[in-house]
């Protein structure tokens, strides 16, 4: 009996025991026969199979941390650069009132000139 996939539950190496255990059983009935297994293999890759899984998962955990980290620094640098545009967007709208007040100044000047 061969258990595949490294997501296999306790309790499907369990069943799987329990399986063997049965079979061992019939043919012990049935033809007489004594038969010896030794679970300790399939126990040990049991434990290889999970120390795996929990490799890749804590693989996974540090490659989403680094994103994360890397999310964080692009929403600061947005932040930041957000804010530059905002205060560059408020300095040229005072000069550009600057500027209409000194046109208006220019105007009126000049109508009172050509006036005398």
């Amino acid at each position: 009996m061969v258990i595949e996939s490294p997501e296999s539950s306790q309790e499907q190496v369990d069943n799987a025991k329990s399986k063997l255990e049965e079979i061992k059983e019939m043919l012990s009935q049935e033809y007489n026969l004594v038969i010896n297994s030794d679970n300790s293999n399939l126990d040990d890759a049991v434990e290889q199979v999970t120390k795996l899984s929990k490799n890749e998962l804590q693989s996974n955990i540090n490659k989403q941390r680094s994103e994360l980290s890397n999310l964080i620094n692009k929403d600061a640098k947005y932040k930041e650069d957000r804010q530059n545009a905002a205060d560059n967007y408020n300095k040229e709208l005072a000069l550009q009132t600057k500027y209409s007040e000194a046109k208006s100044k220019v105007s009126d000047i000049t109508a009172k000139n050509f006036k005398k």
